[in-house]
Formats: structure tokens, C-alpha cells, sequence
């Protein structure tokens, strides 16, 4: 979880532990990807927003070195679908550059 800066309200724990409960989705995006690249390897990191009631909005790619831009798609809609812990009095919080190893 090296490199992630969340903005105020929901901590860089809160943020893994959901990350973390959704690891069989990702793996999933990670094995089709293998599956198309074998040698497949790198890094990428997303930011995203939550909103009222935990919700996800605002996906994007802000760093991808694997090369796979369906692998990063697929993190991208998989995470959009997850529920964060809610933002305090209805605030949004920024989860800027959350990165994920690939090897």
C-alpha cells in the first residue's frame, strides 16, 4: 500500500481492507490477462472517488506499466462495483494513486 494518499475521512486502512476482500476479483482480471500475455508483468495504479453511501465514482489509470489496457479496464469496473466505508456528512473522499504489482 506504498504511495496511496487518501484524502480526509476514510484511512489508507479502511481503503486496503476493501481492496483486499475484493482480491479474487482481481485475480480473476489478472489470470485472463496471463492468460493472453503469459509474460505479462508491471505495475499500475488507479484514483478514484467515494461518494454518499461508500459508492465509487471517477475511475481512472494514472500509471500502468504492464502494457495491458484490458487488465487495467477490468480493475477499473470491478472496482467501480465495491462499497467503501461512507465519508463523513456526506463528504467525497479521493483515493489518489493506489498502486498494484504484477509479477
Amino acid at each position: 500500500s506504498g504511495g496511496i494518499s487518501v484524502g480526509a475521512g476514510i484511512s489508507k486502512e479502511e481503503i486496503d481492507r476493501v481492496v483486499k476482500s475484493h482480491m479474487s476479483e482481481l485475480n480473476f482480471c489478472l489470470q485472463q490477462a496471463l492468460q493472453r500475455r503469459p509474460d505479462l508483468g508491471g505495475k499500475m495504479a488507479l484514483t478514484w472517488t467515494i461518494v454518499g453511501g461508500g459508492a465509487v465514482a471517477k475511475v481512472r489509470q494514472v500509471d500502468n506499466t504492464t502494457g495491458d489496457r484490458a487488465l487495467v479496464e477490468c480493475f477499473m469496473s470491478r472496482l467501480q462495483q465495491w462499497k467503501f466505508p461512507v465519508p463523513p456528512a456526506g463528504a467525497a473522499v479521493e483515493v489518489e494513486y493506489y498502486p498494484f504489482t504484477v509479477k
